[in-house]
């Protein structure tokens, strides 16, 4: 090989390094807008939405720690194996991911039936924490309580029918705290359907949360619902927690103000909260 040849040989190589390093860097650099991007959903609860930005890390980096991590904990609202998939080869990637890591792994071994394993890790998890957080003890204390106890009950199973509502009632969207009459024919609860709040939505990415209601037509069929009319349900989230004192009063959740409890009161008209034809608030805020 001639000097000439060489010499072209070696630019030709140091051209291909540049150009490698360079494309490196900018993988790099695009990963890390990814990863920004999705923990700035997470950060607003908005779980869905931040997970194909991890996923998109993963793709081009499968042992990116800090994707796993985030990942998984977003998982777990919808998919519990796969969240426990991705937390664990968080930890075998990085075992020093995050100083939670034992937290979340005993919350998705919690979720996941591991009971033994939950125990484990919220375990270890309290000795790290500092003393003055006297708070955050006390809920791993908590946390280490409900799996032992799911142990236990999971250990003596009772026989339970769970039966769906059907389309009357249940959507695909998310329903939940419901709250029945004494008389179980008045069924009040709470939905993040679309029609909601003006079908605005929330940080987490489904819309806000209102009261619904309906009533008993028949063994298994209700009424089509209609969402509580008046003043019981602000532009924020709202939620269903228990009738009281003969159904009269209701204990409910608003976000206003970070989040209160409140009281309702069916009006003093005497009209029945279950009664189908009623259009008016049933309840009024105390």
């Amino acid at each position: 090989m001639n000097h000439l040849a060489k010499s072209f040989s070696r630019v030709s190589l140091l051209l291909a390094m540049v150009c490698l390093l360079a494309a490196s860097a900018a993988s790099a650099q695009s990963t890390r807008k990814l990863l920004r991007t999705g923990n700035k959903l997470f950060d607003k609860e908005n779980y869905r939405a931040a997970l194909p930005y991890y996923e998109q890390v993963l793709a081009a980096d499968p042992d990116n720690a800090k994707a796993l991590y985030y990942a998984g904990i977003s998982y777990m609202t919808f998919d519990k194996e796969k969240a426990a998939e991705y937390l664990y080869r968080a930890q075998e990637v990085k075992p020093n991911v995050d100083r939670d890591l034992e937290y979340w792994l005993g919350r998705v071994d919690h979720i996941n039936y591991r009971f033994d394993r939950a125990v484990e890790h919220y375990q270890t998890y309290q000795k790290a924490i500092p003393k003055r957080n006297i708070g955050l003890k006390e809920e791993v204390a908590q946390l280490i309580q409900y799996s032992k106890n799911a142990k236990r009950e999971v250990a003596n199973p009772k026989d339970v029918f769970v039966k769906n509502l059907g389309g009357t009632v249940n959507t695909a969207y998310s329903e939940h705290s419901p709250v029945i009459s004494s008389d179980y024919n008045y069924l009040l609860f709470t939905s993040r359907a679309e029609n909601v709040t003006g079908g605005q939505e929330a940080r987490d990415g489904e819309f806000y949360e209102d009261i619904f209601e309906t009533t008993r037509l028949g063994e298994d069929e209700w009424q089509q619902t209609r969402i509580v009319p008046g003043a019981l349900n602000s532009p924020g989230h709202d939620a269903s927690i228990q009738l009281f004192d003969n159904d009269t009063k209701l204990l409910l959740y608003q976000s206003t103000n970070n989040g209160d409890i409140m009281v309702a009161e069916r009006q003093p008209d005497g009209s029945g909260c279950a009664k189908e034809h009623q259009r008016q608030s049933e309840y009024e805020r105390l």
